[in-house]
């Protein structure tokens, strides 16, 4: 697991998970 680089990958994949859970 690398440390900043997977933190960076972790937010987008929270904003991408809201962006697919977000109904719009």
């Amino acid at each position: 697991m690398g440390g900043g680089n997977g933190q960076k990958a972790r937010m987008a994949r929270e904003k991408h998970l809201e962006k697919m859970k977000a109904p719009k």
